[in-house]
């Protein structure tokens, strides 16, 4: 629905929306005897809400690749992809076109690098 009814733009901002609310949610919501912020597999938000939400169905045991919160990032890496058609369906020549994509590719991922060191640990 949202990529029927809506533009590039807006499917942007929601990725963008998704990805950065996903990240204040794991390093500032508070795990019960953890706190807030805790990134291992016990003391990790997704971990908690998964053995609440979806107890003896977990993947993994103790979490789950497919749990609650991973719904969500999955959905923001769908409108990448979403994002990447609108690009290809546009009518910009082919070197434009690729030109684009390195850039965009240079850009996430010197992005996604530096908000893994420096901000929330990416795996």
């Amino acid at each position: 629905m949202l990529v029927i009814h809506t533009n590039w733009r807006i499917q942007s901002l929601v990725v963008l929306v998704i990805l950065i609310g996903y990240w204040a949610a794991v390093m500032f919501i508070p795990v019960p005897g953890y706190g807030p912020g805790v990134l291992t597999p016990e003391g990790c938000l997704t971990t908690w809400l998964d053995q609440k939400l979806i107890p003896g169905t977990l993947g993994l045991g103790l979490y789950d690749r497919q749990g609650v919160l991973s719904t969500f990032t999955a959905l923001a890496t769908t409108l990448i992809g979403v994002l990447a058609g609108h690009w290809m369906r546009s009518k910009r020549s082919v070197n434009q076109k690729t030109s684009g994509f390195i850039i965009a590719g240079v850009i996430t991922l010197t992005a996604g690098w530096l908000w893994g060191k420096y901000f929330f640990i990416l795996n």
